[in-house]
């Protein structure tokens, strides 16, 4: 899977892993490694002339018109293949520029003759205001893409608030820093002084800043861990101890197995996110979905490498493995972009706010004779209250569309998605059986006529309320080690035990 989905997604993903095959070779990306600084890629004009650094930009400017999600699936790819340069800060730079309106740096940045370097945290950065002037002094935090950038984007402190300001490389006091990612590095600026003008001091949201950063760290996040788990499970079909492949090992087929849901999460949140951004939503819709891949895929991404080393064994701890490059570039992910407590935190606080994600399918064109029957039949429920709009509800099937008529509608997938956004746009709720979703279909399937007429109803109003006992004073949840029998005896069944 990647992050593309349409076909047309899917080819833009395969050019883009032809692309990185030929020119990100495992001996350019060991020059890169090796180099005491980092250098300008040389294969930088043919990624430009694929149009590949302005996919997300107005084509008046050099762009191709299209969105974040386009430029986010050529991020994973390029992280899949830790192709060296600063694609990813030169992109952040030229997305936040060209969403506030700033647009003398967008044709460089897409040609490729400009390159960003963006740091997302003040350090010691801070706006003096004076008057009619405004001046930049202190030193930042690290910077990603610093060695190499020509456009910095830098967070600065204003008055305790964050900041956004642009400044060109030849006005900054620029230090390279030694960089735990040996193959994307960072540096620092130090300023005194320095005047800003008008439109230096992006009036663009801070939030908007970080949530774009946030989205297209996550989707080059997501191609460390796609290339992370495959790495590892690939080894683990191979590699033999005691007799056996180690993937027969359910401590490591386990592992590998956590590994590709966590790679799944880091991309179907930079999906979301990158959906959510370049869509007509609220603005606190799109920033919720950029903080949940914030919080979600730099972490999976860190976890995934983690755990690749460790199935690895010896190997994945030598220099000369890619392992490390994985893990070092995951970790300066996650620190750069801001804690994942601090994206946790900002879920959260949007979500005590009222922000809401919602999500919709494309549904075929017989959706709408469904709907419309759907809506008919739910417009009586909207005027009663309590337990007699849950019993009308259920009534009608709508506690478990999917259980067979009467007691369900024999809902098809379609059906039960027209259905759930009927029930939402109607704010309407039926019960919520839990355990009984569980019990109901097994009485419907193996009940006697008593037993379903006397018990399915009832369930489906929230009448009857079903738990489920799972353990035992000397068995925990082992139901393996359960001493709890029930014996068939005239009449029914008897039952002994704690």
């Amino acid at each position: 899977m990647t992050i593309g989905m349409s076909d047309e997604d899917r080819e833009l993903r395969d050019s883009v892993r032809g692309w990185a095959a030929r020119h990100a070779t495992p001996t350019v990306i060991r020059e890169a490694v090796e180099a005491k600084s980092e250098n300008r890629p040389a294969f930088w004009g043919s990624l430009a002339e694929l149009g590949l650094l302005g996919l997300h930009l107005p084509e008046e400017v050099g762009g191709a018109g299209y969105g974040l999600l386009e430029t986010a699936i050529v991020a994973e790819e390029l992280g899949r293949a830790m192709v060296p340069g600063p694609f990813l800060p030169t992109v952040i730079v030229s997305a936040v520029l060209n969403e506030a309106g700033r647009a003398s740096e967008l044709e460089g940045l897409a040609d490729g003759s400009l390159f960003g370097a963006v740091a997302l945290q003040p350090g010691g950065l801070r706006l003096v205001r004076d008057g009619g002037s405004v001046t930049l002094s202190g030193t930042s935090s690290h910077i990603l893409g610093g060695q190499v950038g020509d456009v910095f984007l830098l967070a600065v402190d204003d008055a305790g608030e964050l900041a956004f300001v642009v400044a060109p490389r030849d006005r900054l006091d620029v230090t390279e820093l030694p960089s735990h990612d040996v193959v994307r590095r960072n540096a620092e600026v130090t300023v005194d002084g320095l005047e800003l003008a008008d439109g230096d001091v992006l009036e663009l949201d801070s939030r908007r800043v970080r949530d774009i950063a946030a989205t297209l760290f996550a989707a080059e996040a997501a191609g460390l861990a796609d290339w992370a788990t495959t790495t590892a499970a690939d080894y683990a079909r191979v590699r033999q101890q005691f007799g056996r492949v180690i993937g027969q090992f359910q401590g490591v087929k386990h592992k590998a197995a956590r590994m590709l849901a966590q790679a799944e999460q880091a991309r179907v949140t930079a999906w979301d996110a990158a959906r959510a951004l370049g869509e007509d939503v609220d603005v606190s819709e799109a920033s919720l979905a950029a903080a949940v891949a914030g919080a979600v895929a730099p972490e999976a991404a860190f976890q995934v490498t983690k755990d690749c080393i460790q199935v690895l064994g010896g190997i994945g701890y030598t220099w000369e493995h890619d392992a490390h490059l994985y893990l070092r570039r995951a970790q300066s992910l996650r620190i750069l972009l801001g804690s994942t407590a601090a994206w946790k935190r900002r879920v959260a606080q949007l979500t005590v706010e009222g922000a809401r994600r919602v999500l919709s399918v494309e549904l075929p064109p017989e959706a709408e004779q469904i709907r419309a029957d759907v809506r008919a039949e739910l417009a009586p429920a909207t005027t009663l209250e309590g337990a007699e709009r849950k019993a009308y509800l259920a009534e009608k099937g709508y506690t478990s569309p999917h259980l067979p008529v009467p007691w369900g509608k024999s809902a098809d997938a379609v059906t039960q998605l027209v259905i759930a956004e009927e029930l939402r746009g109607a704010d309407l709720v039926p019960h919520d059986m839990i355990i009984g979703n569980w019990v109901v279909p097994t009485l419907i399937a193996h009940g006697n006529a008593e037993q379903i007429e006397r018990l399915v109803p009832p369930s489906l109003r929230g009448d009857i309320v079903w738990c489920q006992l799972f353990s035992e004073p000397g068995a925990g949840s082992d139901l393996a080690g359960l001493s709890t029998k029930a014996t068939k005896v005239e009449g029914g069944w008897k039952l002994n035990g704690q």
